[in-house]
This record gives C-alpha cells, sequence and structure tokens, in this order.
C-alpha cells in the first residue's frame, strides 16, 4: 500500500478543469489518455468518483491536487462557459505558476474566447490531431517520448458523446451491420463513358491508403485490413466486382476521404461520376421494399422521387433505393436486402447517410422487428 501511495505522488499529474455536465466526455478521454500514455501520467478529475475518494472533503482534494499539478487541462464546451468556477479554477493554478491550457470541446473554437483564457495558448479537439496535441503537451511539459497514436476512430467515440444527436447517432449505427461498397471491374454511365479497373487494384488502394498515413496490413495477396474495414479483391476472374469494402458502422466516418480519392485512383484519368454504397442491416431490422409502399412513407415525410427511376428516390443531394433480397444466389456479391446510395463520385459524406437512416427509420422503412 505504501509502495502504490509512493508511485501515485511520483506521477506526473494533470488537473482536467471542466464542467460537471461534460463527465461523461472527459471520463472516456482520462481512459483513453491514460491507456496511450501507459498510465504513467496522474490525472485528476474531479467528477470521475475516483480522483476524489468518497468520504474526503472536496474543496481540500481539489486544491491539493492543483497544488501537485504541473499542467492544467480547461475544457471549453457550450455547457462550461456557463460555469465560473473553471475561471476560478484556471485563475487559482495560474496564480501558483501552474501551466494552463484552454481546450476547446463541443464545437468550441479556442480562437473566439474572451480574456483571460483568450490570453493563453491552447487549441482545440476537433480531429484526432487535436487529441494528439494531448500527447505533444505531455511530451514537451513531462520530458516524455509517448506516440501521437490518437486515431480518428478515437475521434469519433468523442463525436458520439459531442452535441445534442448523438444519442441519435448511435441508434442509427446500432442497427446497421456494415457498409459495403464494390468497384466494379468494367461499367458505364448513362453519359457513354466506359470504365475498367486498374489491373493493380488492391496495390493501389495499399498505395492510397499509405498516402492517407491510415494503418493497413496485407493478410494475404488478396486481402488488406484496415482498423474497422476489410478490401478483399475477386479471386473469379469473371466476377463483375473487382473489389470488395466491408466497413464497420463505427468506421464509416472514416470512408469519405478514402472512398473519394478511389473513385479517381482505381479508374485511370476518367472521372466517375457516379458511385455507391450498399448499408446491409442487422437480423433483427427488416426494410419496406415494397415499391409503392415506400413512396407513400416517404412522400409523407417530403421525400420526392429521384429522376433516375421511379424506384429511386432522393435526399439532400444524394439517390437512394431499398433493394429486397435477391430471389437468386449472388454469393459473389451481395445477398442481403440493403439500403443503395448513389453519390457524385468524390463527394462521400458519410454523415449524410447516417443523416439519411435516420430519417428512413422516423418514417418505418426501416425499423426494428
Amino acid at each position: 500500500m505504501a509502495n502504490e501511495l509512493s508511485n501515485s505522488m511520483n506521477k506526473s499529474t494533470i488537473f482536467f478543469s471542466h464542467s460537471s455536465l461534460d463527465k461523461e466526455y472527459i471520463s472516456l478521454l482520462k481512459s483513453k489518455l491514460s491507456n496511450k500514455t501507459a498510465k504513467t501520467i496522474e490525472i485528476f478529475q474531479s467528477s470521475d468518483g475516483e480522483s476524489i475518494p468518497f468520504g474526503n472533503n472536496w474543496v481540500h482534494k481539489v486544491e491539493e491536487s492543483l497544488n501537485n499539478a504541473k499542467i492544467m487541462l480547461v475544457f471549453i464546451s457550450p455547457r462550461s462557459m456557463t460555469s465560473s468556477w473553471i475561471y476560478f479554477e484556471a485563475g487559482y493554478s495560474y496564480s501558483k505558476d501552474i501551466k494552463v491550457i484552454p481546450i476547446g470541446i463541443c464545437g468550441i473554437d479556442v480562437g473566439g474566447l474572451k480574456p483571460p483564457l483568450n490570453l493563453l495558448q491552447g487549441f482545440n479537439i476537433a480531429s484526432s490531431d487535436g487529441l494528439n496535441n494531448l500527447i505533444t503537451v505531455i511530451n514537451r511539459e513531462f520530458n516524455c517520448e509517448f506516440h501521437e497514436a490518437f486515431t480518428e476512430q478515437d475521434y469519433f467515440d468523442f463525436s458520439l458523446l459531442d452535441g445534442s444527436n448523438s444519442a441519435e447517432t448511435l441508434g442509427v449505427l446500432e442497427v446497421v451491420d456494415y457498409m459495403y461498397f464494390g468497384f466494379p471491374n468494367k461499367f458505364q454511365h448513362k453519359a457513354g463513358a466506359d470504365f475498367s479497373i486498374k489491373d493493380d487494384a488492391l496495390d493501389i488502394i495499399g498505395d492510397c491508403l499509405n498516402g492517407l498515413n491510415i494503418q493497413n496490413e496485407y493478410s494475404d495477396t488478396n486481402k488488406i485490413h484496415v482498423p474497422g474495414m476489410i478490401f478483399m479483391k475477386s479471386n473469379n476472374a469473371t466476377a463483375s466486382i473487382a473489389i470488395k469494402m466491408k466497413v464497420d458502422p463505427y468506421s464509416f466516418h472514416q470512408c469519405d476521404e478514402i472512398i473519394n480519392l478511389l473513385c479517381t485512383e482505381l479508374y485511370g484519368e476518367k472521372k466517375l461520376i457516379k458511385f455507391w454504397c450498399n448499408v446491409i442491416f442487422n437480423k433483427d431490422v427488416s426494410l419496406e421494399t415494397t415499391d409503392f409502399k415506400v413512396s407513400s412513407k416517404l412522400h409523407k415525410c417530403g421525400m420526392e422521387m429521384s429522376e433516375l427511376s421511379g424506384k429511386f428516390f432522393k435526399y439532400e443531394g444524394i439517390d437512394f433505393e431499398l433493394l429486397p433480397k435477391p430471389k437468386h444466389d449472388l454469393s459473389h456479391e451481395l445477398n442481403e436486402e440493403s439500403l443503395k446510395v448513389i453519390f457524385n463520385a468524390g463527394g462521400l459524406e458519410s454523415e449524410l447517410i447516417i443523416e439519411l437512416i435516420k430519417k428512413l427509420m422516423e418514417a418505418k422503412v426501416i425499423k426494428e422487428k
């Protein structure tokens, strides 16, 4: 016990100043940062139920932790901006020569803060780069050499807690099994242009992923694995689909940059006009695929039919169709009912597709059994 106490006292200490209304967000941040620094940094968070053991005097414990801290991170959110307590903690720490760093979260830009916090150098957490700034601060202030290990998936985990629609977004993701992108060997747009995929398509995908600094590894000559997604080359020379890509819904937000780049790189100099993806749902979710019933429900929600076809509908610049399960076994492609979404090639917006799924669930054309 004495050794544990001694080790705790010898740890470098960071104080998290925040609103209790942001407890869930800050608790997740504390957990991830602690893991990525091998738990060698002491992080004080007054709302976590651990930093202040039950029965201790709260104000005394806060003051003690402030005195032990070398850095205070002040998390500014729309909710914490109305709290005078973080300004008190920041002022007290600054007077004790503790380095105070304001950090904008949940859409707040620290550059727009009023004095005194805008006089201090800070940053925003609006991407994985913002999260990795935390590692940079720790390395600089504590003379450490931790790797910048935060990823876009980490940032997406925070985005689920960021804003009033986070619970709804999470509900949408929970009904989706995976997203599917199929890159054809050949296809023809209505404009008359023929497109053929390059022979070394899988290698091109690997190069694109490396260029985007996205971790990827081959498991065999026909598969590339990325956290939350997989690319598979078809072994069938006569198959219409050359490359299949499956994406976990919680990694879907990472696809925008990848797909938009591949639409150009995989098909040479010719620029694709349209591309598509299929959303595959969990087994306990049913889709209304009868065309006249779908049109009835969507019309009531203000969604119009698309100019592409009477079976397609449009929403905010994308076209979509609800597809039944194929009558014949198409094991080399899709064999499930799905939502097919067509978008401008190079213009994939994953957030818009998530928003579309939410609207379709509200319209009861996608519903849990």
